[in-house]
């Protein structure tokens, strides 16, 4: 296996970065964003500042690894670097506890997922934790009492976003008419009867849930339905996975290949919300901030904690260019959003 590793020399300090964030020229600091050779499945890029500071940019490929696998090597990695002889390594049992499918993907390429770097646009989007606190009474007041049940800040900040890029782009208005959907990422490793958190590889199902045109203040059902698809996939869900029952692959066939047709039009989510991402301590310290750099993804959102580890989280959002002209200057969202430094 290939293994790129490259030094570079930025000419500017690593503050500038810090100061004005943007997840497209964090680009320049990682090897490759999406590599599709089955050849590379890791590269590395360390880089130094005018100032003396130091940027480190990994890309671990998805075809063998999802978010919790990346964060956890480099948990691991940085702690080796530390002499720390306390080292929890990962476990290889992915392939034994769910053999590798491929009948449902036959359909699917997953080069329609990408794509170019002039078609699209990602930008940061903070909501601190006072705006979160405001979202959740939003939603609160706008729900039935006896339904309601308080909402993670992963649950509400996709319903939110998904409303006003609905509202904002006017997606229900487009022409031809769509299937529309929210699909949510959901770690399985929490799901086993014994948690497998040390667990390397993709170990992840999706969450997908059914849209009815909604915009703005209508579009509180949101929460309950996601909810609910969300925690469909627990224990008993796994057992049945593991069994051969893949109740998602028909399902899924089919919605893949309408995708790819333009029927349907998703916004996918995903989340390293309360992962250790600061944990990651190579001996200088821990990170002053962690970021994603840009993917020519369509209609991704992922969200991280803040650097204060307050509440606050980061959300990337992955949208084509016009798209995201009209979103970003949504003036709802506008009013929730902090100011983009990572101080």
């Amino acid at each position: 296996m290939k293994v790129p590793y490259l030094e570079t020399r930025v000419g500017y300090r690593l503050s500038d970065v810090l100061e004005n964030p943007d997840p497209m020229k964090l680009r320049n600091f990682v090897p490759f964003v999406l590599h599709v050779h089955d050849d590379v499945l890791l590269g590395v890029q360390f880089n130094v500042f005018k100032c003396g500071g130091v940027a480190l940019g990994v890309c671990l490929s998805h075809k063998v690894a999802d978010g919790s696998t990346f964060i956890m090597f480099k948990k691991v990695w940085a702690t080796i670097c530390r002499g720390d002889k306390n080292v929890v390594g990962p476990e290889f049992v992915s392939a034994k506890l769910f053999p590798p499918e491929n009948r449902m993907m036959e359909s699917y390429n997953p080069m329609t997922e990408i794509t170019t770097a002039d078609e699209f646009a990602m930008k940061r989007f903070v909501f601190g934790p006072r705006a979160i606190e405001a979202l959740r009474t939003k939603y609160a007041a706008g729900s039935d009492p006896d339904k309601y049940h308080q909402p993670t800040r992963v649950e509400m900040l996709s319903a939110f976003i998904w409303s006003q890029f609905a509202t904002s782009t006017q997606v229900y208005a487009r022409p031809g008419g769509a299937h529309y959907f929210m699909v949510h990422a959901v770690n399985l490793r929490t799901k086993f009867e014994t948690p497998l958190p040390n667990s390397f590889g993709n170990i992840i199902s999706m969450a997908v849930t059914l849209l009815v045109p909604c915009i703005g203040d209508s579009c509180h059902d949101l929460l309950p339905k996601k909810r609910e698809a969300i925690t469909r996939i627990d224990r008993g869900y796994v057992e049945r996975l593991r069994a051969g029952d893949n109740l998602q692959s028909s399902f899924l066939r089919q919605a893949l290949e309408m995708y790819v047709k333009g029927e349907i039009i998703p916004l996918k989510f995903s989340s390293v919300c309360r992962f250790p991402i600061y944990e990651a301590d190579f001996g200088w310290g821990e990170p002053a901030w962690a970021a994603m750099p840009a993917m020519p993804l369509k209609n991704m959102v992922v969200f991280m904690d803040t650097k204060s580890l307050d509440g606050g989280v980061e959300a990337y959002i992955s949208l084509k260019k016009e798209d995201m002209a009209l979103f970003e200057r949504d003036e709802e969202l506008q009013a929730y959003v902090s100011p983009p430094s990572t101080a």
